[in-house]
């Protein structure tokens, strides 16, 4: 059995019989002894779609997937602060979190926090 990298996406190819077959889905189907069913979707639990030991592998139908890679993708774009003012957690995207950084700028969770509210003058009680 040679193996092949796939355009663009990089995952593992094998020829096998003449018809090519994803190497993730080839070990999850001998892993489990039989064949996959359409709708399970086997995912890289490290990202890495290089890596198909049986350990990195896991079976979810489409929607877990797709939940699972918008998780990621929230992950990898935002970054959770606790506002300065009243204590809140909250979620800022990565670059306006560097913006502020770089100009020593406080984030806080709304303009009521930072004093910036137009409905509520600075300083004014709530």
């Amino acid at each position: 059995m040679r193996r092949y990298f796939s355009h663009g996406e990089g995952y593992v190819r094998l020829k096998i019989n003449g018809k090519f077959v994803l190497e993730h889905r080839k070990v999850m189907e001998d892993y489990l002894g039989r064949p996959l069913d359409a709708h399970e979707v086997v995912h890289h639990l490290n990202s890495n779609v290089q890596d198909n030991r049986i350990e990195n592998l896991a079976i979810l139908n489409s929607s877990e997937h797709s939940r699972c890679h918008a998780q990621q993708r929230q992950s990898e774009h935002y970054v959770t602060l606790q506002c300065p003012t009243c204590g809140r957690l909250f979620q800022r995207k990565k670059g306006k979190h560097r913006w502020a950084q770089l100009h020593n700028h406080k984030e806080h969770c709304s303009r009521t926090c930072s004093g910036n509210d137009p409905q509520r003058p600075h300083g004014a009680a709530a």
